[in-house]
């Protein structure tokens, strides 16, 4: 027979059991009942005789045989239940002591088998770890954090000092010829396809990142004129749509910017290549496996040495976000194949995590759940960006729980989204502002129509309902209760000073497209709410090289990231606490709302 390898089966096998030998014992206790009623129904002449009369041989002594053949068959059943309990016991024992050991992802030492590794939900997450192996972790701790420190912060500082090195040495003695150029991706009309907003004999000019970045004026605190990878850090800024209809991919773009290190993590590079070769890290999820692109910089521009950029456009010195588009370009076979698309779909190519995308019922009564699902072509591959589709999970929850539900998601660092009702003009007809600027009336209280918001907090404060967006664009925001010039701050002074605590000595709020509006004004305005499970670990943890100091930059990074890893203790806190992105928070949050 089977043998359960788990506790918990063990334990309920003992309740069976238990239950069993009780049922058998009622069992017994009723027939001995009935045999002593039909006994005084039918006496014997003589107690002391041994044999029966015949009326007592038909009726008392078959009744006196049946009653003991039964106790008899319920002794064996509790006999063979108790030893199959004492087999499995044994068995039990005899794997507890075989079970081997392994290391962990993060290296902790963990039983093999078990159903949370420490890799996935870290060391004070963990329930299934016995006394000694916690303490045996709680030994090796110093040892890993050491480890991982090396990993992150020196390994790459070594490596972008040397790599500076030898990016001098090459463009001292190689000139030109050394740079990197994708022949599988290469500068022609083949990578741009047939865009929408293409004209007839358009003219189109490649140029090299260094050479879009020289004719943009310095916006940066620097004022510098060289092109970096990663300009004073990631911030949604950063992004510029151009003429390409792909602002699902910049929208999850601008929601994973607000998560510290997750841009960092998909490429493979700390600062800008002079060469122009760069690899990034995208999730392929119709195939279940990282995929690692190689992209030049190379981009399409508009004529003449004062062409900028036809696509996505730097808000300064920084390119990453040029190379994040072309790389999904790529991967999908052309630019033209990523206009219209899912913001589901980008943030699980960018993360790897599981996404979920909720939407509001057309009678506005309800909000639904929808999971992503990857489809295949004819030839068995692959439809990238449009070959998905989003079958329900069966969960259904009015405005309220609604609430419950995405207030977990913001505690727990997931990365959220909200798409707003209508329909997106903005590429026909402009950017209009909340008061027109053009002449036009806004019925949309500022809420640009069919537009991507980040969703960046989510608070229940004094019985108010309130939920923190910003617009990737940096400017147009709620003009309606508790925007940045609503009176509700000033008649809820505790609330100003929980939520916006640096607007208390200013009389103004700065447009920078961050905004705060009520929980009912948010479901006037907005019909769908995308959610990325992002996980939550050492991964999180990223070197950041400070290219505005040059050669300085790697060793101010290394210095910069082992003070906030060991006197922050941001180590600590991620090797202890780490978080796998998985359906079970998913259900877990779910169920807590139902309760």
């Amino acid at each position: 027979m089977s043998q359960p390898k788990d506790p918990d089966e063990l334990a309920a096998l003992r309740n069976q059991v238990s239950a069993l030998r009780q049922q058998q014992q009622q069992q017994a206790n009723l027939l001995l009942l009935l045999g002593k009623i039909l006994h005084k129904q039918h006496p014997s002449s003589d107690p002391t005789k041994t044999t029966p009369t015949p009326y007592s041989t038909t009726g008392e002594q078959k009744d006196d045989d049946a009653v003991h053949d039964l106790v008899a068959s319920s002794n064996k059943s509790v006999q063979r239940a108790t030893q199959d309990l004492e087999q499995q016991q044994q068995h039990t024992q005899r794997t507890s002591r075989q079970r081997k050991c392994r290391c962990s992802r993060v290296g902790f030492i963990e039983y093999e088998g078990q159903s949370s590794p420490l890799g996935n939900v870290g060391l004070c997450c963990s329930d299934k770890q016995t006394a000694g192996l916690l303490v045996l972790n709680c030994l090796l701790t110093p040892f890993l954090l050491v480890v991982h420190s090396i990993r992150i912060y020196f390994v790459p500082c070594l490596t972008s000092c040397l790599f500076q090195c030898c990016c001098a040495l090459g463009a001292k003695f190689c000139g030109k010829c050394w740079r990197y150029t994708d022949k599988s991706f290469p500068p022609n009309n083949t990578s741009l396809g047939a865009f929408e907003a293409q004209r007839e004999g358009q003219v189109v000019a490649w140029k090299r990142a260094h050479e879009i970045i020289e004719v943009i004026p310095a916006v940066s605190r620097c004022d510098r004129t060289e092109a970096q990878l990663f300009e004073d850090g990631i911030s949604p800024r950063d992004i510029c749509q151009g003429a390409l209809g792909d602002c699902w991919l910049l929208s999850a773009i601008a929601c994973l910017a607000e998560q510290r290190g997750a841009i960092e993590k998909i490429f493979m590079e700390h600062s800008y290549n002079p060469r122009g070769k760069y690899t990034l890290k995208l999730w392929d999820g119709l195939h279940a496996k990282w995929r690692y692109i190689n992209v030049d910089d190379t981009f399409p521009c508009g004529p003449g040495e004062a062409g900028k950029p036809l696509f996505t456009k730097p808000n300064g010195g920084e390119i990453w976000v040029m190379l994040l588009e072309k790389a999904f370009a790529k991967m999908s076979g052309s630019y033209a194949n990523i206009e219209g698309g899912h913001v589901l779909w980008a943030l699980e190519a960018m993360t790897g995590d599981n996404v979920l995308k909720y939407s509001m019922s057309k009678e506005q009564q309800t909000w639904s759940s929808y999971e992503l699902v990857h489809k295949k072509n004819n030839q068995g591959q692959g439809s990238g960006v449009r070959g998905s589709r989003f079958p329900s999970t069966g969960h259904t929850f009015d405005h309220d729980n609604m609430f419950v539900v995405l207030t977990k998601y913001s505690k727990s660092g997931c990365v959220l989204g909200a798409g707003s009702k209508g329909v997106d003009k903005t590429r026909t007809e402009g950017k209009a502002g909340g008061d027109g600027g053009d002449g036009k009336k806004d019925d949309n209280g500022g809420i640009v129509p069919g537009h991507a918001y980040s969703i960046l907090d989510v608070r229940h404060v004094f019985g108010h309902r309130l939920v923190c967006l910003r617009n990737p664009w940096g400017a147009f925001e709620w003009k309606g209760d508790w925007s940045d010039t609503s009176v509700m701050w000033k008649k809820h002074p505790l609330i100003r000073a929980l939520l916006k605590p640096e607007t208390i000595m200013s009389s103004s709020d700065k447009d920078d497209g961050m905004f705060w509006m009520p929980w009912d004004d948010f479901l006037k305005y907005f019909t769908s709410i995308d959610v990325c499970i992002t996980s939550r670990g050492m991964d999180q943890l990223k070197y950041h090289v400070y290219e505005e100091f040059s050669f300085g930059g790697p060793f101010i990074g290394c210095v910069v990231g082992c003070f906030t890893y060991w006197i922050c203790c941001c180590g600590l806190y991620k090797l202890w606490c780490s978080r796998s992105s998985n359906k079970t928070f998913v259900a877990d949050a779910v169920e807590q709302v139902k309760k």
